[in-house]
């Protein structure tokens, strides 16, 4: 995404106001419709972790690089850490239909949502963070700059919603489609291009 985002809102048109749950990445529990697709599923999850901790430090975890498998189990945990959260905002933003109206983007029901977006930027931003700086090396380059690039987008997804939660009604449902839908997207991607270079299996979940 090109834009700041509290530039597309100059380029706003008026349109449709129900909202679709936003996309996440592939491995998150996201909030777009159709369902999301996962990958890991909670046993590999604990297989790559048990080769984590069965692997013996042999040197500083700042100058040793993570192995294919740590690597894998690292990026597994800080992309589905925010989960919980997102499951949480998708709740208090559809309460279980697929749309909202503006008319519904107010008082309590905009009370809980802002505190769902509270609650997702703690979680997001030490994800993100945890993937620009990892606690040891990633395993190369390419590994290094795929990942970089997904904690980069998850931490301006905290930006971006810091603005979601400014807004009420019909901005809140226009921010919702036209920036926070499309970075959602584009985080999407980014963690395709990121499980390909980490050899991760498309059949797992979280």
């Amino acid at each position: 995404m090109n834009q700041h985002p509290d530039e597309y809102l100059d380029e706003l048109l008026d349109g449709r106001l129900d909202a679709a749950p936003v996309h996440r990445a592939v491995h998150r529990s996201g909030r777009v419709s159709p369902g999301r697709v996962r990958w890991w599923s909670l046993g590999a999850v604990l297989v790559v972790f048990a080769l984590v901790l069965s692997a013996a430090p042999t040197a500083s975890a700042e100058t040793v690089p993570m192995t294919a498998e740590q690597a894998q189990a690292y990026y597994i945990a800080k992309i589905c850490a925010p989960n919980p959260a997102i499951d949480r905002l998708n709740r208090a933003v559809f309460r279980g239909h697929r749309n909202v109206r503006a008319r519904q983007m107010h008082g309590k029901r905009l009370r809980q949502v802002r505190a769902a977006i509270a609650n997702l930027r703690r979680v997001e931003l030490p994800a993100g963070n945890a993937l620009v700086t990892p606690t040891a090396p990633w395993p190369s380059p390419e590994t290094a700059l795929a990942t970089g690039n997904v904690g980069r987008a998850i931490v301006a997804d905290t930006r971006v919603l810091a603005a979601l939660a400014t807004r009420a009604g019909r901005r809140f449902l226009r921010y919702w489609n036209n920036v926070v839908v499309p970075h959602s997207r584009l985080i999407g991607r980014l963690d395709v291009a990121a499980g390909k270079v980490l050899n991760l299996p498309p059949t797992a979940t979280c």
